[in-house]
């Protein structure tokens, strides 16, 4: 038997390092031959290991027509070379590229999973035309997969989805889960990460994961801290993710600059957030919150903004408590809630550690991935 070809396409390998790096490692085998297409960057050494095929293209984030029309015709000619039995696409970009190829080429299964909506927070005609796209891409491909159920929520309620059945949520949500082994409490790391960060043992240290931009709220997390460390000197932010903003050139309060961290991505983060007491998370569009579970799996009380793909993470007043958008008054009052009452940290962060055992571990969820995966490229049906 010919072995099946299965072409995994991001915009970002990012994507594909975060949330596709089990999946692929789970479908290996003597029958599939696989290939991810990507922009790598500098960073194709990391997938050497992974032992597949791997093509370079050079995606740009942001809508630009000329690069994007080069980018979905050299798409188009590698997809015809590899003549693919299955194409799965992740992020937004990448998923619009991937459709309009695929479709036109007829690859019998192709699968876009959705991470989150560009328009959730834009207005006028750039938003309807952002959501038009969204549209392509579900009606060209052949199975579309939401990251969690409120997202899925979302997508109907604003009509690019007509059906429940046109759009599937895999297990509780998640692509990838978290894995409780290596996202636990652990205090003699909390120990070690404070001194490498020069932190002092008795503070309190506030933490966001993700990229740094005005999307995620970041602004108005670090006018919040600006709020807080007026009346709480013990207090310390710690950014973890790429700079988009430039956030060391804005910085021009010297105390909050010498409470405030600033790190760039983190292959292991399940070590800073040792350092934490409490995460927070001010996105303001998001798909799903996987670094709000791996923090609630540290035993971390979280504070959030109350959007979609957010509210399927934590559990209001039992993981963390959850903001209205763009409220930072809320959010400043939980913060504070929470710096000075230990006992509830420490409460909301173990129900949370058993929330995300019980809904998001990540074996669970690999394996349903995995069985989803191998009845689309084995059966070409859904039971």
């Amino acid at each position: 038997m010919d072995k099946k070809k299965i072409v995994f396409i991001s915009t970002s390998e990012i994507s594909i390092r975060s949330f596709l790096t089990d999946h692929i490692k789970e479908l290996k085998s003597k029958k599939v031959e696989i290939y991810l297409i990507t922009n790598f960057n500098f960073q194709k050494k990391l997938f050497k290991k992974l032992n597949v095929n791997l093509i370079n293209i050079k995606f740009k984030r942001n809508i630009n027509l000329f690069t994007d029309f080069y980018c979905l015709l050299n798409l188009f000619l590698l997809l015809v070379k590899i003549k693919p039995d299955v194409t799965i696409s992740i992020s937004p970009k990448a998923g619009l590229l991937s459709c309009i190829a695929s479709f036109f080429l007829n690859i019998k299964i192709r699968v876009h999973i959705f991470t989150g909506q560009v328009w959730a927070n834009k207005n006028g005609i750039f938003k309807n035309l952002l959501m038009f796209l969204d549209k392509i891409v579900i009606n060209l491909n052949t199975h579309i997969l939401a990251d969690s159920k409120s997202q899925k929520d979302f997508l109907l309620k604003n009509k690019l989805i007509k059906k429940k059945s046109k759009c599937l949520v895999i297990d509780n949500g998640s692509i990838r889960g978290v894995d409780i082994i290596k996202f636990k409490k652990d205090l003699s790391m909390k120990l070690s990460m404070r001194k490498k960060l020069n932190i002092e043992k008795k503070s309190i240290v506030l933490t966001y994961v993700g990229r740094l931009n005005s999307e995620k709220g970041v602004l108005n997390l670090l006018n919040t801290f600006k709020k807080i460390i007026i009346t709480k000197k013990n207090v310390y932010l710690l950014l973890i993710g790429p700079d988009e903003m430039n956030i060391k050139k804005m910085i021009d309060n010297n105390l909050c600059s010498k409470r405030l961290i600033i790190l760039d991505y983190q292959k292991n983060i399940n070590f800073f957030l040792q350092a934490s007491d409490i995460f927070c998370f001010p996105s303001k569009r998001e798909g799903f919150g996987l670094s709000v579970i791996e923090a609630s799996a540290c035993e971390l009380p979280v504070v959030c903004s109350n959007i979609y793909g957010l509210r399927d993470t934590i559990v209001h007043n039992y993981t963390g408590y959850k903001f209205r958008l763009n409220n930072n008054l809320e959010m400043y009052n939980y913060l504070i809630r929470l710096i000075q009452d230990k006992n509830k940290r420490i409460r909301l962060g173990s129900q949370g550690r058993d929330f995300v055992k019980n809904f998001y571990e990540k074996k669970k969820i690999i394996l349903a991935y995995s069985i989803f995966f191998k009845k689309l490229i084995f059966r070409n049906e859904i039971k």
